[in-house]
């Protein structure tokens, strides 16, 4: 019988959740992929659904910024969203299905909102394409990315209701957060 090969780590035999082993862990800096990334939000309901009078002048403002400042667009749902999680809700969906479906809607947000910024290079990413971040900002692009955070199916349900609690502001604040943004602006 063979002997078992360990790997040695300072973290055999752990319990990853012990306080004091967080505290330990807590000093350990941590790097940040795009320091100097602006992530924009584009909220469905506060902007994308006022249509071209709107989005146009928003799209050529941004576009011109992105050619001198790192950027990366995250799209919310709007109206779409509330109308598919008021058909799910009626339906009796579990939390993790409306998140599901919520985010099929910021996610044609984000593919609208890619075309529009063609002109500036505009590129549609998925959330797990964030940290290629880096060398398609290099390559002048500007990723656009939905907004909707990747819970989906694993959604927590609420305290009250079935709404999903986390939407595309906070998958904006996680993915700014995840690659070390400068900038989160909703």
């Amino acid at each position: 019988m063979t002997e078992r090969i360990k790997l040695e780590s300072k973290l055999q035999g752990e319990s990853l959740v012990r306080r004091g082993l967080m505290r330990e862990t807590a000093g350990v800096q941590q790097i940040r992929v795009m320091p100097d990334l602006n992530v924009v939000k584009l909220g469905g309901h506060g902007v994308i659904d006022y249509g071209r009078k709107v989005i146009f002048p928003l799209v050529e403002e941004i576009g011109e910024l992105s050619r001198d400042h790192k950027i990366l667009v995250a799209t919310g749902g709007g109206v779409r969203v509330r109308h598919i999680l008021d058909v799910g809700i009626d339906l009796g969906m579990p939390t993790g299905v409306l998140a599901e479906l919520a985010g099929k809607i910021s996610e044609q947000n984000a593919i609208m909102m890619s075309l529009l910024f063609s002109k500036y290079n505009g590129v549609r990413i998925h959330t797990t394409d964030l940290l290629n971040l880096p060398s398609l900002i290099s390559l002048g692009m500007l990723p656009v990315v939905q907004g909707t955070p990747p819970y989906g199916l694993y959604e927590h349900p609420p305290k009250l209701g079935s709404i999903p609690p986390h939407r595309t502001d906070t998958g904006a604040f996680l993915m700014a957060e995840v690659v070390g943004a400068k900038n989160c602006i909703l």
